[in-house]
């Protein structure tokens, strides 16, 4: 069924793409290389150190302003040291964090009009600092977030940046905050389509919108297609039944799935994904490291 949004029908980018308009591109979790330059991981952890842009000491009138410590740092060291993406990447974190993706959207520009090309973990930083804290109700909220995000992810295509599972699962995060299940099936679909494989927190979010909307055989289908992928379900996962089981009074439902979840062949196949979750985690970490930023936990 076709993918329309609430408000304008064809802003739904993502969804309405076909899989051969956009080149192929499987999922790695390494992350773009980087080049080592002590100077500039210098700056960098300086500037992670102030990645909450407001200082407690500053006034409500130096942070109208837009005044803040590492964007100061920043401007008072750049000539020192030469710029890169990850330095613009952690202010553009740091303001993020902070629900100021105005001034995140300044040091993009900023950057790019310095010849320093944003890599993929630049915009999904960006991408996440527009959709994590905003408003989704009513309607026109949702229709302006999702008008915000797909320009972004416009601009990626533009630069030759194609999304990868982190960009679609936080685009999903939205539509199922919104309880649109139709636009969170859809791409889902999209991103398998383009070879994309969905990780634990993907898979999470069109769960708990199909079950926040009343399809809960949807989502234990889903919920069992999961796990025959190998994608390891988390308490999260399992908690989105939990939650609608009990809005319905349901224990014989919540009993059943327990059971489900203590059965030994279960357990089996939850240890040894858990152990291959475990060794992928890791070896993200490492890859995240040279960064000097975490990434966002939902």
């Amino acid at each position: 069924m076709p993918c329309q949004l609430p408000t304008a029908a064809s802003r739904c980018l993502l969804c309405t793409t076909t899989a051969g308009a956009l080149s192929s591109t499987t999922h790695l979790l390494a992350l773009p290389p980087v080049e080592p330059s002590p100077t500039a991981d210098e700056l960098a952890r300086l500037l992670l150190a102030h990645h909450n842009p407001f200082h407690p000491a500053e006034s409500p009138l130096q942070i109208l302003s837009g005044g803040g410590v590492a964007a100061e740092v920043f401007n008072k060291r750049k000539y020192k040291y030469e710029p890169n993406e990850k330095m613009y990447t952690v202010l553009i974190y740091g303001w993020c964090k902070v629900n100021r993706n105005d001034m995140a959207q300044k040091f993009l520009k900023d950057m790019i009009n310095h010849g320093i090309e944003p890599n993929m973990v630049t915009y999904n930083i960006l991408l996440n600092g527009i959709c994590r804290h905003a408003s989704l109700h009513p309607d026109y909220r949702f229709d302006r977030t999702v008008r915000a995000a797909e320009d972004l992810l416009k601009e990626m295509h533009e630069r030759g940046i194609q999304p990868d599972v982190t960009s679609y699962s936080i685009i999903l995060h939205v539509y199922s905050r919104a309880h649109k299940p139709e636009l969170c099936l859809c791409m889902f679909r999209s991103m398998k389509e383009k070879g994309i494989c969905p990780t634990v927190a993907t898979y999470t979010s069109v769960i708990k919108c199909l079950a926040s909307c009343g399809r809960l055989e949807d989502a234990k289908s889903l919920l069992d297609k999961m796990a025959s992928e190998g994608v390891c379900p988390s308490p999260a996962t399992y908690n989105c039944f939990f939650k609608e089981y009990r809005g319905r009074k349901d224990v014989s439902g919540a009993l059943q799935l327990y059971k489900k979840m203590r059965a030994p062949d279960m357990l089996r196949t939850w240890r040894r994904l858990k152990k291959r979750v475990d060794e992928e985690a890791a070896k993200f970490g490492e890859e995240f490291k040279p960064y000097h930023i975490k990434p966002y936990k939902r």
